[in-house]
């Protein structure tokens, strides 16, 4: 599954708006974002209930700095507009895959109307 850069101008209507996103924080000049994007699309395919985005921090310093991004690669999660959670530095596919079962187990908006991941 293709993960989606998103601008400022898109933010509202691609993560605020839906229910599951997980928005990976990154920049190309980043060793440890380069490493973890194939990971984190590789987990948008196998997690079917939650939408994965990518924000280039480079570009889009309003976002990172509205969102207290201090570290990449960051990933926060948001459910139902609200963020609920999140990992500064590189993930491997099963510990992203935790992060998610915990911040959903954590945070009430994220359990109501979530499936189980596909393993």
């Amino acid at each position: 599954m293709v993960v989606e850069d998103v601008t400022e101008g898109q933010w509202n209507e691609k993560v605020l708006s839906q229910d599951h996103v997980a928005v990976d924080f990154w920049a190309p000049w980043c060793p440890f974002c380069v490493k973890l994007a194939p990971v984190f699309e590789q987990v948008s395919g196998e997690v079917s209930d939650m939408k994965f985005v990518k924000v280039n921090v480079q570009n889009e310093q309003n976002i990172a700095s509205k969102y207290g991004v201090l570290g990449i690669p960051a990933i926060k999660f948001f459910c139902h507009g609200k963020e609920v959670g999140g990992v500064v530095g590189y993930r491997t596919k099963e510990q992203l895959k935790q992060d998610i079962a915990k911040v959903r187990a954590e945070d009430e908006s994220c359990v109501a109307n979530s499936s189980d991941m596909k393993r």
